[in-house]
């Protein structure tokens, strides 16, 4: 193998990672800085240039690794919306997925489209925050003025590697779900039919780049300001959940991993697009592959909520490593009969819907306790998973084994997986999302494609 030495850069929703990584694997330096996102009502978004300011810290700690960096790649929340002017400067803050402002937008565009032909053709169906087209009709019917002035509609990644090169991209894992995008051919251009109905000029949307190829090389002054090789090339990279697919070993079809986090994400590999109306389908951050992406806002979300108001007795580590697993395997292995109420896990709205759907326990008693409600919570969110793989498994052969990552998964957790999500051999595999990223850039540098090991 030829060595590569690259920063890889994961832009996320609170906090920004950066690495030089040696051959997409090896971590020689790592930073990590946070940041806080504005939350009024339904209006969720981040100022884009703490996203910026948070690479130049980062940069700033990676020391004497950073001057070996032969390309730059990144890993980014998705979609990060904003309108720009002709300088790259942006008009808006980074709308987020979690904002509910396009509801609205985002009924029209399936009224005005239809829905069987956006499945068709864009391979997904356009919801609040989640959707770059509902976010731009949000902008065109609130703030003509930014609607207007804009010369380039982008993502977290078309921002960052304009500012690092002056160039203009999105790439295709990210582009999904624009519902602008030919998601179904993944064939890099623009639906320009559907850009013309909902009245977005195509030339105002960046050009379509791989993730896995170069958009420019960095400039002077933002070499200056990193204290990165002038020069060097500068990938798109993708969307933080495909990226965390590629090391998560979702590089065929069939196999499904689950990202086990503040969300809650599946994904399962597809050699063709295959739409839902309650799934989505992303372009893979590799070639000649697509992902499905199947969403429970509060995964680990919840159970963090249930302790706030539930379990504030206990530290969060005795209620994480002491509480949970015992009220597990207290279920499990007690033998005594226990009846949990219905748990409907709709804490932070649904990912699929135009609807603002909202979470409920039902079939309370005088009997139920807080052990109960905190199963029901675990039995609910782990049914919903299931769903996605009871209707994939119709569509592919889904792979016995369930690759799981995010942050140290308790056993006790696993084993209610097995019970409610499905009987498949669950492996806890290292990934990153940063990684992936990582690995894009080795390919760019050494033609290496590190996946197909």
């Amino acid at each position: 193998m030829t060595d590569s030495y690259v920063l890889a850069v994961d832009a996320g929703t609170t906090s920004m990672k950066a690495a030089v990584v040696k051959n997409g694997a090896e971590v020689l330096a790592q930073a990590s800085v946070s940041y806080p996102l504005n939350i009024d009502g339904d209006a969720i978004d981040i100022d884009p240039m703490h996203w910026w300011n948070g690479l130049l810290a980062c940069c700033r700690e990676l020391g004497g690794a950073k001057k070996q960096v032969q390309a730059i790649s990144f890993s980014v929340s998705t979609p990060g919306a904003m309108a720009f002017d002709e300088n790259g400067v942006p008009l808006t803050p980074a709308v987020l997925f979690m904002d509910g402002r396009g509801r609205e937008q985002a009924q029209r565009i399936r009224d005005v489209i239809g829905e069987e032909r956006l499945l068709r053709e864009t391979s997904n169906l356009p919801v609040s925050g989640g959707c770059t087209a509902s976010t731009i009709l949000w902008w065109k019917d609130h703030q003509p003025g930014v609607f207007t002035r804009a010369a380039f509609f982008g993502h977290t990644n078309t921002f960052l590697v304009h500012k690092l090169t002056g160039a203009w991209g999105m790439d295709p894992s990210t582009a999904s779900l624009t519902a602008l995008y030919n998601t179904t051919r993944n064939d890099g251009r623009w639906n320009e039919p559907i850009c013309g109905e909902l009245g977005v000029q195509s030339d105002r949307l960046p050009p379509i780049i791989d993730s896995w190829r170069p958009v420019g090389a960095l400039l002077g002054e933002p070499a200056r300001e990193t204290g990165l090789p002038e020069g060097v090339p500068v990938l798109m990279g993708g969307n933080d959940a495909m990226c965390a697919a590629l090391t998560g070993g979702v590089t065929r079809e069939g196999a499904v991993m689950n990202v086990c986090g503040t969300c809650e994400i599946l994904c399962v590999g597809l050699s063709r697009s295959i739409p839902g109306s309650e799934y989505n389908v992303r372009c893979h951050v590799i070639p000649n592959l697509w992902s499905t992406l199947y969403v429970l806002n509060t995964g680990g979300k919840a159970l963090e909520w249930f302790h706030q108001n539930f379990r504030r007795d206990l530290t969060r580590d005795a209620f994480f490593q002491n509480c949970l697993p015992r009220v597990i395997h207290d279920y499990f292995d007690s033998g005594a009969s226990w009846t949990l109420p219905e748990y409907e896990v709709f804490l932070a709205g649904d990912r699929y819907s135009t609807e603002p759907r909202r979470a409920a326990f039902t079939g309370l008693r005088l009997e139920t306790t807080a052990d109960a409600m905190l199963l029901a919570m675990i039995r609910g969110n782990n049914r919903y998973m299931a769903r996605h793989l009871g209707v994939m498994r119709e569509r592919v052969k889904l792979s016995p084994r369930v690759h799981l990552t995010g942050g140290g998964l308790p056993p006790a957790l696993i084993r209610c997986k097995k019970e409610w999500m499905g009987d498949f051999d669950y492996v806890l595999r290292e990934n990153s999302s940063m990684l992936g990223a990582a690995q894009l850039a080795h390919y760019a540098v050494t033609g290496e494609a590190v996946w197909d090991e």
